[in-house]
């Protein structure tokens, strides 16, 4: 319980920092034009939809081909726990080892660009799963939270965080995550 009060005190501070700096007059992205932050989102864009298309299929490695690996990765996952590059690869690979698919619906989403180096993705929605005996739960609402950075040209996820309630059958309502 105190993993995911730490994780969920972690997002809301996240969330609103992005917000708050966005509306600060000390932004770091003060000195990108709009057309520079509008090329910078079509690029992050791109990886971000890599991202989604591996999760999509269930596929690990193109997966982690989106995250930077690195000792600056993290990654938290649902129920508050903390993973480095290694750590998530074996965690999503027991997770995908369950499912036959897997089905996001957002319903809204944000890219914020920091800077030319760095920028944020927050979402929200839900993560529709199909285990393998066909069992069809549901994590709703289901938030996602991306930092990326721009490593020679390509852009990386360098921290990862997603905050679900507990899966639930469809027409349920959610209940907090609990290990």
């Amino acid at each position: 319980m105190k993993k995911k009060l730490i994780s969920t005190a972690l997002f809301v501070f996240c969330a609103y920092f992005t917000i708050f700096s966005q509306n600060s007059n000390h932004g770091a992205n003060k000195g990108l034009t709009n057309q520079q932050k509008e090329n910078i989102s079509k690029e992050v864009r791109k990886t971000l939809d890599k991202c989604f298309d591996a999760m999509t299929r269930l596929n690990v490695d193109a997966l982690m081909d989106c995250a930077l690996q690195s000792s600056d990765f993290h990654y938290i996952d649902g129920e508050g726990n903390l993973f480095d590059y290694a750590g998530m690869k074996n965690e999503i690979s027991q997770w995908y080892g369950m499912l036959s698919s897997q089905k996001s619906v957002v319903a809204k989403s944000e890219i914020i660009v920091v800077s030319n180096e760095v920028a944020e993705y927050i979402s929200q929605g839900t993560l529709e799963l199909t285990l393998k005996n066909n069992k069809v739960l549901y994590l709703s609402p289901y938030s996602l939270y991306f930092n990326l950075k721009r490593i020679n040209g390509v852009w990386k996820v360098f921290h990862c965080q997603e905050s679900h309630y507990q899966p639930q059958k469809k027409g349920e309502k959610g209940l907090p995550a609990k290990k």
